[in-house]
């Protein structure tokens, strides 16, 4: 189909309105140059006055200036940026000493895990008994458990009585009263044991499964003579720890075999302590940095400023037939030294859970 020209047109067009004719605005060209010459007047005027000041005495503006000149000349400016001494943080080696414990370690010395024989006692140190009364062994049930032909003694305090249970592989004291006239029962949280050394580890493990019968609060219970045992006494910390002391059985037993350790098979004759056998446990499974923390308090004889990092180092010697290298131990901090450190104590550096990173290393035996 052909659109004509005239219909697209008419569809599109707008309505046109004729627009009115306006005017030209005349351009003004007859300004007063009166006018003109007044302002023109107005600014020379100004121009001389302002020249005037300046060159009204030229001998005293180059006085003043050469005074400034002078005063510059005789002014020493020191440039000493070269010599100024900014201070480089450093990291200072120090040996790991009694005394400098990261949080690890302290889940074993807390405890008095260390080596064997294994002792603990919350009496008063070198405290002696009054009385010592010894009864004749007899078997002892706890739980569900028999310890059979166990030696019994009562020990008298100025304020309190133990009951002493021994065998050949421990003995433990619990503090007791009588009751009754005929009944010994629990009363205080007095305790002592030690657990003997040159066990074979199936005894051990069984001496630690007793512990944590008695540390949980199983009934003890006994008949001698006219006398009877009804001893119920807990403390959660030492069940934890003859937990930790049945792990580190087969951490040993692993590690034993691993390393064929022939001669030393049993745990509670190895000439090595609970924390270095965790160490070397790590070690040899390839765990070589271990993240912790650490508290020391320290004499600042090592010039440690703020911004300095400490690393403490310790050899772990490994005396054991079969094992031709000790661990080192290397802790270091992860955040430097601050100012609140170097001040709690005058002249120490005393820090609180500083986070560190505990890296092992095996040193070759020469």
């Amino acid at each position: 189909m052909v659109v004509s020209q005239s219909s697209v047109a008419n569809d599109t067009a707008l309505t046109y309105n004729k627009q009115p004719i306006i005017d030209p605005v005349p351009l003004k060209l007859d300004y007063n140059l009166a006018d003109n010459e007044e302002i023109i007047k107005y600014e020379d005027e100004n121009i001389e006055l302002l020249t005037e000041v300046i060159t009204e005495n030229p001998d005293k503006n180059a006085s003043e200036e050469q005074k400034v000149l002078q005063i510059l000349d005789e002014t020493e400016i020191i440039d000493d940026t070269d010599n100024l001494e900014i201070y480089k943080e450093k990291t200072v080696s120090i040996p790991l000493t009694q005394g400098i414990e990261t949080g690890l370690e302290i889940q074993f010395t807390s405890l008095k895990l260390k080596e064997f024989p294994i002792v603990e006692s919350n009496l008063i140190p070198h405290i002696e008994p009054d009385e010592v009364v010894n009864l004749a062994n007899t078997n002892i049930t706890i739980g569900d458990f028999t310890l059979y032909n166990a030696g019994i003694k009562i020990c008298s305090y100025p304020n309190f009585k133990i009951i002493e249970l021994k065998t050949r592989e421990f003995k433990i004291g619990i503090s007791v009263g009588l009751y009754d006239g005929d009944t010994l029962k629990s009363e205080g949280e007095y305790f002592y044991y030690e657990i003997f050394s040159h066990l074979k580890n199936t005894r051990l493990l069984s001496v630690a499964g007793i512990f944590k019968k008695i540390f949980s609060g199983e009934l003890i219970s006994f008949e001698i003579n006219n006398l009877k045992g009804n001893i119920v006494f807990e403390n959660r910390l030492q069940y934890h720890k003859f937990t930790i002391i049945e792990n580190a059985v087969g951490i040993y037993q692993k590690v034993s075999k691993k390393l064929r350790l022939h001669k030393n098979k049993n745990l509670s004759e190895a000439p090595l302590s609970f924390y270095t056998l965790y160490l070397l446990d790590q070690y040899i499974s390839g765990h070589l940095y271990i993240d912790s923390w650490i508290n020391f308090g320290i004499d600042n004889s090592y010039d440690i400023n703020a911004g300095d990092f400490i690393v403490f180092s310790k050899i772990h010697t490994l005396d054991m037939k079969g094992i031709n290298f000790d661990l080192k131990e290397t802790i270091k901090l992860k955040e430097p030294i601050t100012e609140l450190e170097l001040s709690h104590v005058k002249d120490r550096v005393t820090c609180y859970k500083k986070i560190v990173t505990i890296e092992l290393e095996k040193i070759d035996k020469k």
